[in-house]
């Protein structure tokens, strides 16, 4: 009976172990996720910690062969994910059958790297060194089919551009700055909310970073 008591403990902790380290392996495949769908700029660079800790929990602590061929699949997927996401109308349902729509009447002007934006006046911006500009008249309420998008990282940030068949309409465009009206109109969402919701979890340095002091003053004496 006495030895039987004394295993209990013993098998109660060892449960709790394997419950963390599924715990651990969960947690690492949201990481995954979430750079899977990152559109900022790090890309899924910050999720790379966690598809070396679902690798290493799965195969040498859980020594679970399943868990250790989903993560496996999971960041291979990932990656693809990743790396043709602008491609992808889940996480850009502007993509799918989403048309632009001019608000008033202006130009579009495309810069030599193919940038652009709406302009309410033509030869409005004059820059050394910018290259040929050219303009397209537009009208209210003409309508352009989306052909496409592209991600800018300006300030560490995310920008959002629709490409069209007359050129490029910037995030400034469709959701300007409060106090100021937007140029353009869109029938469907440029990015998928959910997305930037999960991709959130891809800012875990910065958190880290700022709760770090409060974690070593509190064990401070």
């Amino acid at each position: 009976m006495q030895n039987l008591s004394n295993a209990r403990p013993g098998r109660f902790k060892g449960y709790e172990k394997k419950q963390l380290l599924w715990g651990l392996y969960g947690i690492s495949i949201v990481f995954i996720l979430g750079g899977a769908v990152n559109a900022g700029f790090s890309g899924y660079a910050m999720a790379i910690p966690f598809m070396g800790l679902a690798l290493w929990v799965s195969r040498s602590k859980l020594q679970s062969r399943t868990a250790f061929s989903l993560a496996a699949a999971l960041i291979v997927a990932a990656v693809f994910v990743s790396h043709t996401q602008t491609k992808n109308p889940i996480l850009f349902p502007v993509l799918s059958d989403g048309y632009v729509e001019i608000l008033e009447d202006g130009y579009q002007e495309t810069f030599f790297d193919g940038s652009g934006g709406f302009t309410q006046e033509k030869d409005a911006d004059v820059c050394m060194g910018c290259g040929e500009i050219t303009y397209t008249k537009l009208t209210k309420g003409d309508i352009y089919q989306v052909l496409g998008v592209r991600l800018g990282h300006p300030d560490f940030g995310t920008s959002i551009s629709v490409v069209t068949e007359v050129g490029e309409f910037s995030k400034h465009d469709y959701s300007p700055s409060a106090g100021m009206d937007a140029y353009i109109k869109l029938n469907k969402p440029p990015r998928a909310h959910w997305a930037d919701v999960v991709s959130f979890s891809m800012a875990w340095p910065i958190a880290f970073l700022a709760i770090g002091p409060f974690i070593h003053s509190a064990r401070t004496p």
